[in-house]
Order: C-alpha cells, then structure tokens, then sequence
C-alpha cells in the first residue's frame, strides 16, 4: 500500500462524515495508515459529526416528504372542491334527469367527497368523542383496579383462625 503523507484530510472526514464508508475501509481506499485516521477521527470526533449528519438529512427528508404531503392534500383539495361545484351545477340546471342521473348518484358522489376530504358531520363527531371519553374511564378505571391491593390478616389468638404456620407470620 502506498502510504500517502499528503492526505487532504478534510475531504477524508468529508467522506466519512457524508457516506457509509468505515474508517478501515476509508483508509485502505485513501492510502492512508488506519491507525492515524482512527486518531484523528477519534479526536476530532467524527463519529459525532457523521450522527448529527444523518439527523440533518433524515430531517431533510420528512420536511420534504411533509411538504410533498402538503402539496397533494391541497390538490386533493382542489379537485374535491371543482367536483363539488360541478354537482351543484348539475343540480341547479335540473339537467339530472336528462342525464339519467337520480338523486341517490348525487348523494353518493357528495359522501365520497366527504370521505376523501375527511370531513366528518356532527353526529359522527359526537360519536367519536363519546367513544375517546369512553376510553378515558376505562383507562382510568383500570388504572384504578390495578392499585387495588388485597390485604389479609391472620390473627393467631384469635378462636375462630387455624393454625397458621409461623413462617407466614413472619
């Protein structure tokens, strides 16, 4: 192995902070000794930077998968709302009959539109909360119930015990 004195060391930590590379693998591919890239990686902490790289990129990626998210519920959006005002067109004009559509096509399409854009009405709001209050008791009721203790006493003069065994009083 040609071992090379002039190694640009900060590309060297570049690569290893921004790539998957190991500092063994890194030093063979750069020619440099391992035991000084391990050094200087070690007091130069690398390791530290290569971790806070990851996080940044991983961070990078879910803002640009949330915005990516954002951006196709707001088409969603769009269309939900281009389809709902074709529908009322189409209801206005009195056009549905001619159409061969009845009123049961209508009120599916607008239920769809609803489940696509998640909209709720009140009744099924009020459901849900009831059924989340629900859930709070029992939840509170289990933690209740699970710091129930049972506690029996064994009085040994009394007439009416047996003959306990002195262990278990202990």
């Amino acid at each position: 192995m040609d071992i090379r004195s002039d190694a640009d060391w900060d590309d060297i930590k570049n690569e290893y902070v921004t790539t998957t590379i190991s500092t063994r693998v890194l030093a063979k591919k750069r020619a440099v000794p391992y035991s000084t890239l391990r050094s200087r990686a070690a007091k130069e902490k690398w390791y530290a930077l290569k971790e806070q790289y990851r996080r940044d990129v991983g961070t990078k990626q879910i803002a640009a998968a949330q915005k990516q998210a954002a951006n196709y519920h707001v088409k969603l959006y769009d269309i939900a709302y281009k389809v709902a005002t074709q529908l009322e067109t189409l209801v206005d004009s009195g056009d549905m009959v001619s159409l061969g559509l009845k009123p049961r096509d209508v009120t599916g399409a607008l239920k769809d539109l609803a489940d696509v854009l998640h909209l709720r009405s009140d009744a099924d709001m009020r459901e849900q909360e009831a059924r989340i209050r629900k859930l709070q008791r029992d939840a509170e009721q289990a933690q209740t119930e699970s710091t129930k203790q049972l506690v029996i006493r064994i009085d040994p003069g009394s007439d009416n015990s047996e003959e306990v065994p002195q262990a278990w009083l202990e």
